[in-house]
């Protein structure tokens, strides 16, 4: 073999070449002695032909190879596009559903499809959420990802791209989060700590992106190197991702050391195989494993393989999560072996799964839904009663609590093991008690532990038997059907009084042996013989009873008694019913069949049961009522005897009954049964026995028929098959009576009918007197030449007519459709019935232009009405049969004008002319018009095409056909509504409802009827509960909660809480209610307590309290006064009883609701509990708050319903019959203690509601701590609490308009806080009082309860906690201003001039100045509807966007005063100060960041700053400043900074981050760039040094040490600490480096550098601007120098001269910077020494860095 025969095989040779190594291997290729000795011209030749073939085999090879990497990369590159086209197509797909399930539920009610598209999140199918994401992922995130990473991109486009690619980082790690943890908790993770879910997420997200491409590395370098050469794609993520992870992403060149850590990293994985990350160096370690045949393979070793997979249903631990309801993999359909297998996946073992469900067997005989005889109504497998069905901890609150069928098997087990676990743990541990116990004894256990039966009729051996054979896997022949969805009929509510016939399973009981087989009809002689009906799914039939809410799939929206077709009519039964196809009054309905009699009878019994009970009691008069009297007691008789036989026949079964009394059983059933004792053997008795007790069965369930009472009078026997009435009654009698099953929807009627093979004779047509033909107008309308929708018809009466017709909710029988002409709202019994619609809009159009009016048309309108309605109308008068004729007219006059010419020849004639008067009238009604004409001469086909939404435009083609149609204004305007609610305020609808209603009725609403203020002031109900829980309501006689409790010692707090309990009880016992204790035990705490006065006392104060809070709930509407009397007569001693819910926080408490409608009532029905009570002084004081919190809620709900008694305000909202419902936008809200319902449109319910439908993930939680710690950081920082109120100060005198005037106005804020006077108080009821710290502090509130009941001085919280005197600072400073604002509201000063110089007042009410004085400053609980979740994770993003709106409102409203205030008190002020400071050098050297967000005052060794307000500061300030430097600058020859960065600084202020913040101190220190400062954190200076010796004379001690430690910059040390932590943070090193004398020795602060001071001080030089712009300039030319030297071409902006003098300043300034770290270190110089010499080097460095630009020297 030649030598180098390996290199030549790979790249020396082409298919068919000769060899390109050729001279190679001839001279060393062959072993010495054997290789021929070639000539000279041998040499010449082969070397001739060695370079013809090897540049022939080069170009083939290049060319092969080329195309081999391009089609790499295409492949790879197709496959990326191909995924995202299948994501795109899949997204598509799953909105498509998501759109049908929302058509389905909402049937046709489009006003429940709005433009925010909404709807389709609401009925989103469960693969929606993961297709957005995967798209995102694959189109977006994944490709950002790879730009961020790429080496040479620009710094702005990486971080563009990583924010981009962040959700997708985000989303991955998420992922894992979720595999990892379902792997612990299902025992797949592996062993040790790499098993943690945490610990296994770091792995998969930091350590396997590095370590997999390392070890492919290590282990196949030339492999490695091949796939990149071959696929230059995986540079990606074979090196620039773990060398980004290793090193950071940053904009710098990858370095050669990358490499090297690189490989240091892999050495260390494969030296450390044994840690935690073991898996990662068997990776390095471990051989192949090698295929041996007949050996099932597994890639994965440490994974076994089941012998068989499939057939294994492996249990699980319990897991409260995993009881979901849901189906879960490897179910049979046998649900007897699937409730086994469940049990057995939730945790229970084989034998207690087994012995489950024998139990469940006895008791149910595994029927979900069949209910016990017993009296005690007991449902379901488990044949659960009581509490367990109806309790808080019931099946019915648990399947209501997870969203389930409570009726479905897999609810009613996955219950079960709840309560195992929970309410019934008693009995699992009773089970777990007895490992050894069999199935039969287990079964027991269970009977007498769980189930608790009576145990004479427990069968226990039929429970061990049915429980033997589930372990065995005999299961019998049950399966499982649909999921029941009759727990939505009111027959399954437990409230439902039913009057069934006891059935009791003692009937069939019967003894056997355990060696006898089982019977094999056991489980016929028990099962419900109720059969479940499927929904038709071709129409989408449901029906419902009276009272429930329409469901999912049904295709009319309203109840059965509110679907009338006669309009207005309720006594008298019309001739012709209005209908959307109509019936000549005179004509017979027959049908015809494809076998006689046949198919209309399957059609009819095929129906639904609540369907087939509308037929029966339609058709019921036609059936007398006798005979259904004699069936029932035949049937009661029957039932009767045969109850007593079964009776007999088990006691004559039953081996251990006496002889005497076996012999006179069977006397008494010979008699009965008329046969021969002799012939009453078991045999011939069982066989009696089963007989009987099927026909039992059958006689019962149809008793129970007979018996059932509906709402409409009765069914008979008739309901089961009500085609047995079809010989009783005639054709139009059926065709009426299915008609009404589909609740008047003759057309769907029909349509089901034809499905079934019955078709109608004749067409159904509307026709008067016979003699016309429908739609007859041809001629009169001009057609439109297309098709119409009837969504395009109601869309069009909408807008032309300004309208919003709605359907249902007619609140009245006999009508099929009214019209309001107080609220102006038109409503129809069914969606898109023209028949009715176009009537009730005549009646519309006549309210406003009163066509009606003339009496001379009084016999033609007469003739119609009654020709058309008979006598119906006649209780109206003329003048309302006009009325009801002019809408009759207007209806054919829009639908078939001919008609309408014909029937109203001299109306039509005066409308004809009239309406021609009335141009804009006339144009809308021909566009009506031509579309109804259209739509009924289209055919049937197309009528029915066009009732059927195919498509849901999104907004995006919404928008394009409103640009279209020259509405691009609406388009704009929209938009911008849009995105201020989603960004800014979320009650921004509302307000842009009360400016339509001011600008439409052209008068100003009042205070208190405005919904968007008393909107925003609810948010301030927090304020309102301290408030009464501080100071009471003295002028109701109500002291304070903390007042009451002064005269009771901290150490009889207990007993005093016993006491109130013990009070309490003891009314409950004396109501004779279920009591929490012992009348004993409570008569023995009263009897310890009986002669203490001051318990006695401060009790009669608490209960006064509480009645307060009722009455408060009286006054509000949410409790009548009725109840309040009876509460107190009932409960003298009342004290809310609030259980021990350990797992339940204060906010979880406090935020039961966030919407103002449909407001939960906080008083709630008494019920017992085995948890223990929590201290009810704490109770009183959550009560507080609840009661607050419901009342402000429910108040802005009823001012939002006041709306319904204005005039015409019915489109906006109206008042409704019925209950809320899902499915339309209706509400509910208290008045006079009683729920009312309204209904409003899509937008304003959800604003109303204020729902968030965003969720917080575990990656959100994270994210979350950060921003909580920076907020908290640096609103509690004495720099923030001091700096804040001058903010807050200027601000307030540019915003205000009630004359604030700085500083007086702050220190009388701060006076008016500290006093805490009436004022004080009335500021604090008034809904004013929501300061920082409650949006800041999430357990803000948590902490006041805990303060009140903890009673501890302040003192005392100051010691325990010095963060409290922060918080108090923050809350004064932040109070201060508003209550201010909130004073010179109240006085009525209207400016600062009426203030100073006017007698005229204008005073406003409390609730109005608390608007004003909320409103001064930044009012944090104002929020978009989308930045919720966005302001957990990025600090004061909120807080940005907020003071942005506050600045441009000011404006908007008043834009010349807000102008004149900002120029002087923002730009004057600026301008005089810059030209005070624009010669000193101590001003022109501070840095740029400081000059643009402070004033600066000179001092005589320092300088001052003063705070400029963030937004306008910038704008009317720094900009002022800029151009005035600017052209100071221009005019003296200086090269100054100009406007450079200003752009960046007025983007910074005035719009939010979207970096989370816990990303942005690690951005900071991967670029070296502080974001707010615009600067280097690591001077350039000190960049070449090592990290850890990389600081300041500033630099914290504690930062010093870390990166000693760790070898990282102490200035990114501290740079984080206080990215993370704020002022407060910096306050804290300051404090360790004091406490701990570590700065003895370093450099001395001057006194007004100490913290707090140094917000208000400068110190010159120490950071000198001119230094910084000499290092970045420098670096900019020396990069455009070596551009220079490389290219030999100039490049733009590159100066040589310039170059040069700014590298011998940068020399100079790097020889002063080692002189300073020299001093730094000089352990023998004093700390004044060293801050003396270290301020003469700044010092010369600024003069250094002044010469290069032309500055003046600083002396």
């Amino acid at each position: 073999m030649g030598a180098f025969d390996d290199i030549t095989g790979q790249y020396g040779k082409a298919t068919g070449n000769g060899n390109a190594f050729e001279d190679i291997t001839t001279e060393y290729g062959y072993e010495v002695g054997n290789a021929p000795k070639p000539t000279f011209w041998d040499s010449v030749k082969n070397n001739a032909e060695y370079v013809a073939n090897g540049v022939k085999n080069n170009i083939e090879w290049i060319d092969k190879t080329g195309k081999e990497i391009n089609d790499n990369v295409g492949n790879t590159l197709t496959n990326w596009k191909d995924d995202v086209l299948n994501k795109s197509n899949n997204l598509g797909n799953e909105y498509s559903k998501s759109a049908a399930y929302a058509i389905e539920a909402n049937g046709d009610s489009f006003s429940a499809f709005d433009d925010d598209g909404d709807f389709v999140n609401e009925h989103a199918t469960p693969g929606l959420n993961k297709a957005r994401v995967e798209t995102y992922n694959a189109a977006v995130g994944k490709p950002a990802g790879y730009l961020a990473i790429t080496p040479y991109v620009p710094p702005n486009v990486r971080v563009v791209a990583g924010a981009l690619a962040a959700p997708t980082i985000i989303a991955d790690a998420a992922e894992m989060y979720d595999a990892n943890a379902t792997a612990e908790n299902e025992g797949t993770a592996p062993d040790g700590i790499l098993g943690n879910k945490y610990v296994a997420t770091a792995k998969n997200v930091l350590v396997d992106p590095i370590a997999e491409p390392v070890g492919r590395l290590v282990d196949n370098p030339g492999e490695f190197a091949k796939n990149i050469a071959m696929n230059p794609t995986n540079l990606w993520d074979d090196v620039f991702l773990p060398v980004g992870m290793v090193k950071g992403v940053t904009p710098k060149k990858v370095s050669g050391a990358i490499g090297e850590r690189v490989g240091r990293v892999s050495e260390h994985i494969k030296e450390k195989a044994s840690n935690a990350f073991e898996d990662i160096g068997e990776r390095f370690r471990k051989e192949e494993p090698s295929m041996q045949e007949g050996v099932m393979y597994n890639a994965f070793e440490d994974i076994p393989v089941p012998e068989d997979a499939a057939n294994t249903v492996e249990p699980r631990a319990y897991s409260e999560d995993a009881l979901s309801g849901q189906a879960y993999e490897g179910e049979t359909g046998n649900i007897q072996a699937d409730i086994y297998n469940r049990y057995r996946q939730n945790g229970l073992s084989d034998v207690e799964a087994a012995a489950m469900t024998g139990n469940i067997g006895a008791e149910s005989n595994f029927s979900t839904t069949v209910t016990s005889g017993d009296g005690y109504g007991s449902r379901g497998l488990v044949q659960f009663t009581g509490d367990r069905l109806n309790g808080e901890n019931g099946l019915l609150k648990f399947a209501e609590r997870k969203g389930l069928d409570p009726w479905d098997w897999r609810t009613q087990v996955d219950f079960s093991v709840w309560e195992l676990h929970n309410t019934e743990s008693a009995a699992l541990e009773a089970m777990r008690a007895r490992p050894d116990a069999t199935p039969g004894e287990m079964a027991r256990i269970v009977r007498e532990k769980y189930e608790r039966p009576d145990p004479a009729v427990a069968h226990d051996e039929m429970r061990a038997e049915i429980a033997e054979n589930t372990f065995k896997g005999n299961y019998g022949k049950y399966e499982n059907g649909p999921r029941d969805v009759s727990f939505k009929d009111e027959t399954l509510n437990p409230n439902h009084k039913s009057y069934d016939e006891p059935f009791r399973d003692e009937f069939i009981e019967r003894e056997m042996s355990k060696t006898e087989e089982p019977h094999s009809d056991l489980n016929s002689l028990v099962e419900n013989t109720d059969k479940k009906l499927d929904k038709n799914e071709d129409l989408g039939i449901n029906y419902q009873g009276e009272g429930e809410t329409p469901r999912t799939g049904e295709i009319n929206e309203f109840r059965s008694e509110n679907r009338m077709n006669t309009e207005f009519v309720e006594d008298e039964k019309p001739r012709i019913q209005e209908k959307a196809v109509e019936n000549d009054a005179n004509s017979q309905f027959r049908y015809e069949e494809d076998a006689p009699n046949v198919s209309l009878k399957n059609a009819i019994d095929e129906l639904p049961q609540k369907a087939r009970e509308t037929i029966v009691n339609e058709l019921k008069d036609v059936v007398k009522h006798d005979a259904s009297e004699t069936r029932f007691t035949e049937l009661e008789n029957k039932v009767n005897s045969n109850t007593e036989i079964l009776k007999d026949l088990n006691r004559a079964t039953k081996p251990d009954i006496p002889k005497a009394e076996l012999d006179a059983v069977k006397v008494k059933l010979s008699e009965v049964l008329e046969v021969p004792v002799e012939k009453l053997n078991n045999e011939y008795m069982e066989r009696v026995r089963t007989d009987r007790a099927a026909e039992l069965i059958a006689d019962t369930q149809e008793l129970k028929t007979l018996k059932a009472e509906p709402a409409e009078g009765g069914v008979s026997t008739y309901a089961q098959q009500p085609s047995q009435l079809l010989e009783h009654a005639t054709h139009e009698q059926v065709h009426e009576a299915i008609v009404k099953a589909f609740d008047g929807n003759e057309a769907m009627a029909n349509r089901y009918l034809e499905s079934k093979g019955v078709t109608p004779t004749e067409p159904l047509q509307y026709s008067v007197k016979g003699k016309d033909t429908p739609h007859t107008g041809v001629d009169e309308v001009e057609r439109l030449g297309r098709s119409v929708t009837r969504k395009e018809i109601i869309d069009a009466v909408n807008t032309l007519f300004n309208q919003r017709v709605k359907s249902g909710r007619l609140g009245k029988k006999g009508v099929g459709g009214w019209y309001n002409p107080k609220t102006d709202v038109i409503r129809s019994g069914d969606y898109g019935d023209f028949r009715v619609i176009m009537h009730e809009l005549g009646h519309y159009v006549d309210n406003y232009f009163k066509f009606s009016n003339e009496p001379r048309f009084n016999t033609e309108f007469n003739r119609v009405v009654q020709d058309r309605f008979g006598k119906a109308y006649n209780k109206l008068g003329m003048e309302g049969i006009r009325g009801e004729g002019y809408a009759e007219f207007f209806h054919d006059y829009v639908s078939d004008r001919a008609k309408a010419k014909r029937e109203f020849p001299e109306f039509y004639k005066h409308f004809t002319e009239a309406i021609a008067k009335e141009p804009e009238l006339n144009g809308i009604t021909n566009k009506l018009s031509q579309l109804v004409h259209e739509w009924h001469r289209q055919g049937g086909a197309e009528r029915v095409k066009g009732s059927i939404s195919f498509e849901s435009k999104g907004k995006v083609s919404q928008a394009i056909d409103a640009v279209k149609n020259g509405e691009i204004r609406d388009v704009i305007k929209k938009a911008k509504s849009e995105a201020y609610t989603m960004f800014v305020d979320e009650l921004h609808p509302l307000k842009e409802l009360m400016d339509q209603i001011e600008r439409e009725t052209g008068e100003k609403i009042a205070f208190e009827d405005n919904v968007f203020f008393q909107a925003w002031l609810a948010r301030g109900w927090a304020g309102k509960a301290e408030a009464l829980l501080e100071h009471g309501a003295p002028e109701h006689g109500i002291k304070a909660f903390e007042d009451i409790m002064k005269d009771i010692n901290k150490n009889e707090q207990k007993d005093f809480s016993t006491y109130l309990v013990a009070l309490h009880d003891l009314d409950l016992h004396k109501n004779k209610q279920k009591a929490t204790f012992e009348y004993t035990e409570d008569a023995a705490v009263l009897g310890k307590h009986a002669g203490n006065e001051r318990f006695n006392k401060a009790a009669k104060e608490i209960y006064k309290y509480q009645d307060y809070l009722l009455g408060m709930l009286v006054k509000e509407g949410m409790l009548t006064a009725k109840a309040y009397h009876t509460m107190r007569k009932m409960y003298p001693h009342y004290i809310p009883f609030f259980r021990d819910m350990s797992d339940v926080g204060m906010q979880s408490f406090l935020s039961g609701g966030k919407g103002f409608i449909d407001v939960s009532s906080p008083v709630k029905r008494l019920k017992g509990s085995t948890r223990d009570i929590i201290d009810p002084l704490e109770s009183i004081i959550k009560n507080t708050f609840q009661f607050v919190n419901a009342i402000e809620r429910n108040h802005v709900g009823r001012t939002f319903a006041k709306l319904a008694d204005k005039k015409g305000m019915g489109q906006i909202v109206e008042r409704v019959n019925g209950d809320k419902a899902k499915t339309d936008n209706t509400f509910n809200v208290w008045e006079h203690g009683e729920k009312v319902t309204y209904e409003t449109t899509p937008e304003l319910a959800q604003t109303m509601r204020m729902l968030d439908k965003e969720k917080a993930n575990m990656v959100v939680k994270i994210l979350s701590y950060p921003a909580n710690w920076l907020r908290a950081g640096a609103t509690l920082s004495l720099e923030f609490i001091l700096s804040n109120p001058v903010r807050d100060m200027i601000g307030a005198t540019v915003y205000s308009k009630h004359g604030f005037i700085p500083v007086l106005d702050t220190f009388k804020g701060l006076a008016l806080y500290l006093k805490k006077g009436d004022l004080f108080w009335e500021y604090q009821k008034s809904g004013a009082a929501h300061a920082a710290m409650v949006s800041l502090d999430r357990d803000y509130l948590g902490g006041k309860v805990r303060d009140i009941v903890r009673r501890e001085s302040k003192f005392t919280k100051l010691v325990k906690n010095p963060i409290e005197a922060l918080r108090a600072m923050s809350e004064a400073t932040e109070t201060a201003t508003r209550l201010a604002e909130y004073d010179n509201a109240r006085k009525g000063y209207t400016s600062i001039g009426n203030r100073l110089f006017s007698k005229e007042r204008k005073p406003l009410s409390a609730r109005e100045a608390a608007l004003e004085s909320r409103d001064i400053t930044l009012d944090f609980s104002r929020r978009g509807t989308h930045t919720k979740k966005i302001n957990q994770v990025v600090a004061f993003f909120n807080a940005a966007i907020q003071g942005t709106d506050k600045m441009a409102r000011a404006f908007a409203e008043d834009p010349r005063g807000t102008t004149i205030k900002a120029f002087l008190y923002i730009t004057l002020p600026s301008i005089m100060l810059w030209n005070i400071n624009k010669d000193d050098p101590r001003y022109q050297e501070l840095p740029q960041w400081e000059k643009d967000t402070f004033w600066i005052i000179p001092g005589k060794e320092n300088m001052y700053k003063i705070p400029k307000p963030f937004e306008a500061g910038i704008l009317f300030g720094t900009a002022f400043e800029r151009m005035l430097q600017y052209m100071d600058d221009k005019k003296n020859g200086r090269n100054g900074v100009g406007f450079k960065g200003f752009g960046d600084r007025v983007i910074d202020s005035m719009t939010p981050s979207f970096m989370p913040t816990a990303a942005i101190p690690i951005f900071e220190a991967m670029t070296n760039y502080s974001l707010f400062r615009q600067r280097n954190i690591i001077p350039q200076s000190q960049e070449k040094l090592p990290a850890r010796l990389q600081y300041g004379s500033n630099t914290s001690e504690v930062a010093k040490f870390v990166g000693d430690k760790i070898n990282v910059s102490p200035y990114i040390v501290d740079n984080t600490i206080r990215g993370y932590g704020g002022g407060l943070a910096g306050l804290g090193l300051s404090g360790i480096d004091a406490v701990s004398g570590a700065k003895e020795n370093n450099t001395a602060k001057k006194w007004y550098e100490a913290p707090g001071i140094r917000r208000f001080t400068a110190t010159p030089y120490q950071s000198s601007d001119s230094v910084q712009r000499v290092y970045d300039d420098y670096k900019e030319q020396e990069k455009l120098h070596n551009e220079f030297k490389l290219t030999g071409q100039r490049p733009e902006g590159y100066d040589a001269k310039e170059f040069v003098k700014l590298k011998n300043a940068s020399d100079s300034l790097k020889n002063l910077n080692k002189a300073s770290k020299a001093i730094i270190n000089n352990e023998r110089m004093s700390g004044e020494q060293k801050r003396e010499q270290l301020d003469k080097i700044n010092m010369r460095k600024a003069n250094i860095a002044r010469s290069v630009y032309g500055l003046g020297k600083v002396k």
